[in-house]
């Protein structure tokens, strides 16, 4: 069996040298499956870490936007009528809740990321090909629910206020660009299913035997 070249840095095998003087060790295919789950893993914990980090940035300069665009008086002029003070309330707290629905967008867009396309020279088995087709299915309902839960937060005085709709659309956006990401991967790993079913027909069709084991089929 042939092997195959892993650089991951989980292992530290970027750090290696192979006889012929290339970075990386060669592994058996089933070791090299596990580095790399492992260095996806390790890659996942990066990813969500940044992803909090710049969603609180988010909410931070998305809260300071809605309090300079309130126009409030100066410290020197006289104390804010109540009314006054109520709108600024409202339309803080609309920008936290927005931009904590924001946060939670990021995130998902980071562990959709994280699912990724199929490695070059793998043959997947079908569980973690279906698997894998229902980790989009339960994304793609996750972001569809946080676009219905936008649509009341368009509606209403405090809702028209230019940062209110601002971090609103961004919100949109960043649920829009996830559900597109998800037909794309989806279709990649739909079309290696598809194919691996195909070739599976072929084979019992020309009298092949099938045995159920824990490796990959080859044909």
């Amino acid at each position: 069996m042939s092997e195959l070249r892993c650089l991951c840095t989980y292992h530290k095998c970027k750090d290696s040298r192979t006889a012929d003087g290339q970075p990386g060790v060669l592994l058996k295919l089933r070791q090299f499956r596990s580095h790399q789950e492992n260095e996806q893993r390790l890659q996942d914990r990066a990813s969500v870490q940044e992803a909090q980090d710049r969603a609180i940035r988010v909410q931070e300069e998305a809260i300071a936007t809605a309090m300079s665009s309130l126009s409030v008086s100066a410290p020197s002029e006289p104390t804010l009528s109540s009314t006054e003070k109520y709108r600024i309330d409202r339309i803080v707290r609309l920008v936290a809740i927005i931009s904590e629905l924001k946060d939670d967008a990021s995130s998902l867009r980071t562990e959709v990321e994280a699912i990724g396309s199929p490695l070059p020279g793998i043959s997947y088995q079908d569980e973690k090909l279906q698997d894998t087709l229902v980790r989009f299915g339960n994304s793609r309902r996750r972001a569809n629910e946080m676009l219905q839960r936008l649509l009341p937060l368009k509606r209403g005085e405090y809702c028209r206020d230019s940062s209110v709709r601002a971090i609103r659309e961004q919100t949109a956006q960043v649920l829009q660009e996830v559900l597109q990401l998800i037909r794309q991967r989806e279709r990649i790993w739909n079309e290696i299913l598809l194919q691996r079913q195909a070739a599976r027909e072929a084979f019992l069709a020309q009298g092949g035997v099938v045995h159920d084991c824990c490796e990959s089929l080859r044909y």
